[in-house]
Formats: C-alpha cells, sequence, structure tokens
C-alpha cells in the first residue's frame, strides 16, 4: 500500500490500481467515523489524475485551485519518490512528466 496523503492510498494488484479514498464523517448517531471509497484504474497514470481531479472540486475560486492542484501534485511526487525503491510502484516518464505540468 502506498499512501499518498491522508486522504488517499493506493496499491497495485494483478490487473491495474486500486486508489482508496478516506473521508471522515459521521454515523447515524452522530459519532465521528472513517470510510474508504476504493476504485480501479488501469494505470498510475489514471490513479494521479483522479487524484488531482477529485482534489480540485474542492476548490471555490482560482486562487485556491491553483493551491490544491500544486499540493495534491506535491503529494503524489512524494509518494511515487518515496516508493521508488519498491517493486510496488515504479513510476515512468509519463507520469512524472504530467505531475510536472500539473505542479506548474
Amino acid at each position: 500500500m502506498i499512501r499518498i496523503n491522508e486522504d488517499y492510498e493506493c496499491q497495485r494488484d494483478t490487473y491495474g490500481w486500486k486508489l482508496h479514498r478516506w473521508r471522515d464523517g459521521k454515523d447515524k448517531d452522530g459519532n465521528q467515523k472513517r470510510t474508504c471509497r476504493t476504485t480501479y484504474h488501469g494505470t498510475l497514470v489514471q490513479v494521479c489524475e483522479a487524484v488531482l481531479d477529485d482534489s480540485a472540486g474542492k476548490a471555490e475560486h482560482a486562487a485556491e485551485l491553483a493551491d490544491i492542484i500544486s499540493t495534491a501534485a506535491r503529494d503524489l511526487r512524494i509518494a511515487i519518490a518515496g516508493a521508488d525503491n519498491t517493486k510496488e510502484l515504479s513510476p515512468n516518464a509519463e507520469v512524472q512528466g504530467r505531475l510536472a505540468h500539473d505542479s506548474g
């Protein structure tokens, strides 16, 4: 499992990539809970795009959007660099190029 930040983790499986999105919320009794939604992606690029797209959806104006995308791209680069020495993740030039472009 590769932790991207407090809200996202990804992992490689036989057929592609799983992206786990964690959300804080409350149960029916008002107690805090943390839930996970898993989506499936064929490539690591699609995982990165999903994280960037989901993160960007939280912006209310352009300046905030730029900051959110920059932060998400940084988190993805850090996660990729940290996992670079494992067999689980081997970043390719396309992923690194897109992350560099997105972070501006």
